[in-house]
């Protein structure tokens, strides 16, 4: 059969939808997918003759930059030399009141920020490079093959994504994009010396250098913000990437069978197992068994997680449990770094408790299961404070549950609570191939059938129009809410109302 391809990108939930949907015909253009509104091109979608994919691949394209400035000149030193900074002025329309006017000062590095302990820091960000922004994606909406699809992509400019790539001859690809910095002798890891001129970016990784992969032997092609990067790549490599456990998922659910449709790849797209909190829990048990604490509640929990089976299911309390033991364990790294990090444990990357919990390094903790069980006393503590006493009864689903507001309709009395979207009570986790948590989760989800377009399905989160009043404002969430993907129609004119655009004079 022909290929089929998946794509669901996890961004921050908003009101309205992240992104619009469109169908657009043109000479020389017929394209339909996903577009961001004042973007002219889809981002995310297929002509009739390719489809392609996005997600983010988590690369390192910022560095921070200790600037001893003067805020009085404006000048800041480099390698030993007095640098005037550029000044910017921003006027700031407020209704009703005076307009706001924001100063800051342009470093070579980037914008000036307040730094802790009064420090000043410069913030360097690929994207916001003067010269380097550039625009393919009206090239890639227009590509008829694999070459026509590489050649739009190089001139991507922006952060660093996972492109995927099926076409209806039957070929898969992936490529690695985006304006990566080569950094040499550094990370980017720490606040960089600004003055010393020797933490300085040596432009940036050649496209030609960068991960790419078409029609590999096993027919599949997985990308769920793992490091696509080699062992032995000659550039150094640095990023917050996943340590792997969902695009495990994934190659191990698309490996079960053959026959997929596009209805299946939805089924994959809403699963919620996680391999992490399955470690996570297998770790306390072990905690729980070497202290053996008295504490009945502790028991119970401990049994709850002894026999679960890594599912972030709403209605069940070990997936609770076990996301309780992780968030307090993050809270216990930062606190090993220092009191006054506390608020910074959110920050703290799955990947870094992974490796630690598997190493138990003592120079973190000297006995790793007390602190385990400490962390589970805790877990529990915030789990009594949401929902009771009765471990047994705790729900995942209720914890995770979200609300969707409109910014500014859901704040009028009385009227806005009938265009509020739950609570809902979600399953998944941050750390499941169904990346979910109150802050963030699927903006939306594809399944391109390259043998047939009109089979092909796809949803925004709540619907296409942010008009409140529009019967289309939140028609597709109990699709989206329930992983059944909806038509993604193809063909001339199979809407109800058409837009046409002419240029003046035709």
């Amino acid at each position: 059969g022909k290929p089929l391809l998946a794509n669901d990108t996890h961004l921050e939930w908003g009101v309205p939808s992240t992104w619009h949907m469109v169908h657009v015909e043109a000479p020389g253009l017929h394209v339909t997918g996903f577009a961001l509104p004042g973007v002219p091109a889809v981002i995310i979608g297929h002509n009739d003759r390719i489809a392609w994919g996005v997600t983010n691949l988590h690369f390192d394209v910022q560095d921070l930059y200790a600037e001893r400035f003067n805020l009085q000149t404006g000048q800041y030193l480099f390698r030993g030399q007095p640098i005037q900074a550029r000044p910017e002025r921003e006027l700031i329309v407020v209704k009703g009141a005076k307009p706001v006017q924001v100063e800051n000062w342009i470093t070579q590095h980037g914008p000036l920020w307040p730094g802790p302990s009064g420090s000043l820091l410069a913030l360097r960000w690929s994207a916001s490079e003067i010269g380097t922004f550039q625009m393919p994606f009206v090239e890639i909406n227009m590509a008829r093959n694999w070459e026509e699809f590489r050649r739009g992509l190089k001139r991507f400019s922006g952060p660093g994504q996972n492109f995927v790539y099926a076409d209806t001859g039957g070929n898969i690809g992936y490529q690695a994009t985006g304006l990566l910095p080569i950094r040499r002798g550094f990370d980017g890891g720490l606040v960089l010396d600004g003055a010393s001129g020797t933490q300085e970016w040596d432009g940036y990784i050649p496209f030609e250098d960068l991960p790419t992969a078409f029609n590999p032997p096993d027919g599949r092609i997985i990308t769920a913000n793992q490091n696509p990067f080699s062992s032995d790549w000659k550039h150094l490599v640095s990023g917050d990437f996943d340590p792997g456990y969902r695009a495990q998922q994934l190659r191990s659910l698309l490996s079960a069978r053959e026959g997929w449709q596009p209805g299946d790849f939805n089924v994959v797209q809403k699963d919620v197992y996680s391999a992490f909190l399955k470690n996570v829990a297998a770790a306390t048990v072990r905690a729980f068994d070497a202290k053996k604490p008295g504490d009945e509640t502790m028991r119970d929990a401990a049994d709850l997680l002894r026999s679960w089976n890594g599912q972030m299911e709403k209605g069940l309390a070990a997936p609770m449990i076990a996301t309780l033991v992780y968030q307090q364990m993050r809270i216990a790294l930062v606190n090993r770094t220092g009191p006054k990090n506390a608020d910074y444990s959110s920050a703290v990357a799955y990947a870094v408790l992974d490796r630690l919990l598997r190493e138990r390094p003592r120079s973190w903790f000297a006995d790793w299961d007390s602190e385990i069980v400490e962390a589970l006393r805790r877990a529990l503590e915030e789990g009594r404070r949401l929902q009771g006493r009765n471990v047994k009864k705790w729900d995942h689903g209720v914890f995770l549950s979200l609300e969707l507001k409109h910014p500014v309709v859901s704040k009028v009395p009385w009227f806005g609570q009938w265009f509020t979207i739950g609570p809902e009570p979600m399953s998944g986790s941050t750390t499941s191939i169904k990346q979910t948590s109150r802050r963030l989760g699927p903006s939306m989800r594809m399944v391109a059938d390259t043998s047939d377009w009109s089979k092909s399905l796809a949803n925004v989160t709540i619907g296409e129009s942010g008009h409140v009043l529009s019967p289309h404002f939140k028609d597709q969430w109990k699709s989206y809410w329930a992983g059944q993907g909806l038509p993604m129609r193809w063909g001339s004119q199979v809407s109800g109302d058409v837009l046409r655009v002419r240029p003046e004079g035709r």
